[in-house]
């Protein structure tokens, strides 16, 4: 799930880019909705990362509470509750990280299909354009890194969970 939000956002990522960057449909988009092409974006955006910030909640919540048995054992040891939860967070952080790179690798993949053979063909007369046009950016880079902070900023307070389970509790749960 969080594999395909990642691929889903890198996927809209390279789309604003597009909108922004590209002459062709600036042109377009100023022709359409000429002051309002920033807010849609943000939206677009904002869309996104909510989503996928519940998804990559719920994920953690649902391996915090498979693994509350580990976590009782782990605190009757001594363990405390930040070294549990780092443990959490930095595995978390590998399943992000994970989901970016493939999101990213197939996201660029496509993008580069449709720069080398246009393959998105376009009505010329209605857009003013034959094909969908692709540009490449630096900014992919800067916003993959944004976003990895970000998703993993929103896991913090869930992981906090881990502090409320109680090792006697844990253990007799099945």
């Amino acid at each position: 799930v969080i594999l395909f939000n990642t691929f889903t956002y890198s996927l809209v990522l390279m789309l604003v880019d597009l909108i922004i960057n590209n002459e062709a449909l600036a042109d377009f988009w100023s022709f359409v909705m000429p002051e309002r092409r920033y807010e849609v974006v943000y939206l677009i955006l904002v869309l996104v990362l909510a989503v996928a910030g519940f998804t990559m909640i719920s994920g953690l919540l649902i391996l915090i509470l498979e693994k509350s048995n580990l976590i009782g054992v782990l605190k009757a040891l001594g363990s405390r509750d930040v070294s549990i939860r780092k443990i959490f967070l930095y595995y978390a952080m590998f399943i992000i990280g994970k989901g970016m790179l493939w999101g990213n690798i197939i996201g660029l993949l496509i993008c580069f299909v449709q720069h080398q053979w246009s393959v998105v063909k376009l009505d010329a007369e209605m857009y003013y354009m034959d094909c969908v046009p692709v540009e490449f950016t630096w900014l992919l880079l800067p916003l993959n890194v944004a976003m990895f902070i970000l998703s993993t900023a929103m896991l913090i307070l869930p992981s906090m969970l881990i502090a409320r389970i109680e090792p006697t509790k844990a253990i007799r749960f099945e």
